[in-house]
């Protein structure tokens, strides 16, 4: 049996938008496997009544044909957290990010392992989006009385 895992090297739990962040992808198996690639990808995807919408996303290669992967081993990976669209999760309409792990072993069919993650400024809470944009963390700013 193979896993994989994804680990960011951030203690943050949300990623802001425009900046580096990095992590690992860690490969287990009981004996070692040969793939033909696999990568690690950023996208987004919106949702809403009438569905979901996924446009292609930002993709690195962490390993190439051919490659023999051992019982246990790590790949490191950086990105830039994309700067639009913010995550948030809204009555009507939500975005949401994902970081995504893709092996296609040679012989076999591609296996997926997906993490979501929050793209937003500091102070953005993306559960009340729409709502408005507020420093101090409230859920928007309100109507005039």
């Amino acid at each position: 049996m193979s896993r994989i895992d994804i680990q960011l090297e951030t203690e943050a739990a949300v990623l802001q938008p425009g900046r580096n962040f990095s992590g690992k992808v860690r490969f287990t198996s009981e004996a070692p496997w040969r793939i033909r690639r696999a990568d690690v990808s950023l996208f987004w995807r919106a949702s809403n009544e009438k569905g979901k919408h996924q446009p292609p996303g930002h993709r690195i290669e962490l390993c190439r044909a051919g490659g023999n992967v051992p019982t246990v081993a790590e790949y490191p990976f950086r990105l830039m957290a994309p700067v639009m669209p913010w995550s948030f999760k809204g009555v009507f309409c939500s975005i949401e990010w994902f970081l995504q792990v893709t092996v296609r072993p040679v012989g076999g069919r591609a296996s997926n392992i997906q993490v979501g993650i929050v793209v937003a400024p500091p102070g953005y809470n993306h559960e009340f989006a729409g709502r408005g944009f507020d420093p101090g963390g409230s859920p928007g700013p309100m109507p005039p009385s």
